[in-house]
């Protein structure tokens, strides 16, 4: 054999081996089963914004989103070249077969559409749900890692979350104790661990003054608005407010649902302020009030992007309490 090939059979062993490597099947366990992808995705069509935080930390083509109000640190993942394909609830079938996506990574609010989307094109549903979230949403950067091809940048962005968080968590281990407000119009509704909004607590590393919800308790069925069913749930509600406000706090988190939909007439600050117990807590009161970014909270509820800014925010609360 020449010289000149036997120098360059090294190389040549190496090529044919990363093709082969990159041309195997990737399998991906999922809510609902079992996904087999052909080959690393290249065109993803994303319907959870949580998902979608990840995939733009990946820096992993996006091809198609739902057409909802997207956070604005994800703006850049859902950029005017990116097909709008329904919505977070229901995918449009025939814009999401137009956009070619050869995966289709669904959430919460979407995981019913799979029967029907996943005989477009692999189909992963990365529902997380209240318990061990910090647990799931490793899991997911993994799983997209290896959907993508980006394992080695999902690895090094699960490092670093991990390593904030840790370092929140070493700061907040004296910070006391926590309570979530939803804020909804007028109203203000508790969240206690294990349910939709009590996961902050995980995040942050602050313990509830609630007690842990069952999942039984926190996944009923919304009751229709003025029946009497709505009225005792609020009636019950109003009065887990103010046990949860007698505990004394010393952190209230807020999420502004009127923030994360629309633009309404008056932030949550003002709303909460005419609020006779909120207004009454020493929480509020000593002004350790962290306001959360409703968009980033209400419609994704995680991702590396979320969860990052999120512990720099309350960070910042930490230091100006000081």
């Amino acid at each position: 054999m020449p010289r000149l090939q036997r120098a360059l059979l090294p190389a040549l062993v190496l090529a044919l081996a990363a093709t082969a490597a990159s041309a195997e099947p990737v399998r991906i366990e999922h809510a609902q089963g079992e996904a087999v992808l052909p080959a690393p995705a290249r065109r993803v069509a994303v319907y959870d914004l949580a998902a979608l935080d990840i995939l733009q930390a990946l820096g992993a083509p996006v091809a198609a989103v739902p057409d909802v109000r997207i956070p604005a640190h994800l703006a850049p993942g859902a950029g005017v070249d990116v097909v709008r394909a329904g919505t977070l609830f229901e995918p449009d079938l025939d814009a999401l077969a137009a956009a070619e996506a050869d995966l289709v990574i669904l959430g919460g609010r979407s995981r019913r559409a799979y029967a029907d989307v996943q005989a477009l094109a692999p189909t992963i549903d990365l529902s997380a749900g209240t318990r061990n979230y910090l647990a799931a949403t490793y899991a997911s950067i993994d799983a997209l890692g290896r959907a993508t091809g980006r394992s080695k940048a999902a690895e090094a962005e699960a490092m670093a979350l991990r390593a904030r968080l840790a370092e929140l968590h070493a700061r907040t281990a004296d910070a006391g104790t926590g309570l979530v407000l939803f804020a909804v119009g007028d109203r203000a509704i508790a969240h206690a661990p294990g349910e939709r909004f009590g996961i902050v607590h995980e995040v942050l590393g602050v313990p509830s003054v609630l007690p842990t919800t069952t999942a039984a308790a926190s996944e009923g069925v919304r009751p229709e608005a003025g029946s009497p069913e709505a009225r005792a749930q609020a009636a019950d509600r109003a009065a887990a407010l103010e046990a949860a406000l007698a505990a004394d706090p010393d952190w209230l988190f807020v999420i502004d649902r009127d923030a994360a939909t629309g633009d309404p007439e008056r932030p949550a600050s003002e709303r909460l302020a005419d609020h006779p117990a909120v207004s009454a807590s020493r929480a509020w009161r000593s002004g350790r009030v962290l306001h959360l970014d409703a968009p980033a909270w209400y419609l994704a509820t995680g991702g590396i992007g979320t969860l990052t800014r999120t512990a720099d925010a309350f960070t910042a609360a930490l230091d100006a309490a000081e």
